[in-house]
């Protein structure tokens, strides 16, 4: 995972880089890991936010944050899944965050306290190749093609996994009812036998 850890400075440090590359989509997860304790505030109390500003266009956006349920050593952590909107553009994509809450003063009066943090790169690397030269609507074909075979691929395999259950292995006799089995599972409807002794001899093939 894309590790940032922030500081108590304000500063966000990349501990782990991936290499991320221009156009994924949830591909990768980005982890951000902040003190449990800035500014002076328990920021486990705070709403937390990831705000970016794209490479080329400048577009910004914003995406709330959860909170994991297990702290990792003194700090918070937070993971998100890097989408599409923030990696459409090549070059350095500016991420910050920011800790929203209402907070009460000696007064008993709520005040809203906004904690920040420095601004930090993610580098997104651009496409080589034919792929870059061909037209978005041209690429999001080729994508939802390769996402409806996936789809396929596995409908194909449920299919097998039920034939593979349920294709007939063997034969159960008991009380006068034979029965076709699938590893060890009757399968099917009965038959009941009748007339002769209720004994049945087996023979192998």
């Amino acid at each position: 995972m894309y590790t940032v850890i922030v500081g108590a400075d304000g500063s966000m440090v990349a501990s782990v880089v991936e290499v991320i590359t221009q156009n994924s989509n949830l591909a990768h997860t980005l982890r951000i890991l902040a003190p449990t304790e800035y500014c002076g505030y328990d920021v486990r109390n705070f709403m937390a936010s990831l705000e970016y500003k794209t490479p080329e266009s400048g577009s910004v956006g914003a995406e709330t944050l959860t909170v994991s349920e297990e702290e990792y050593k003194e700090y918070v952590e937070y993971l998100f899944p890097i989408k599409k909107a923030m990696t459409t553009e090549a070059g350095n994509l500016v991420i910050s965050m920011s800790f929203v809450a209402n907070v009460e003063s000696d007064t008993g009066e709520s005040d809203p306290v906004v904690l920040k943090t420095q601004p930090a790169d993610i580098m997104i690397t651009e496409t080589d190749g034919w792929s870059g030269d061909l037209p978005d609507d041209t690429l999001n074909a080729i994508d939802e093609k390769m996402l409806e075979l996936q789809e396929m691929q596995g409908e194909l395999k449920n299919m097998q996994d039920h034939l593979n259950n349920n294709k007939a292995d063997g034969l159960m006799y008991e009380d006068h009812e034979l029965q076709l089995t699938a590893n060890g599972e009757p399968i099917g409807n009965s038959v009941e036998v009748t007339g002769g002794d209720g004994s049945l001899a087996w023979k192998e093939v």
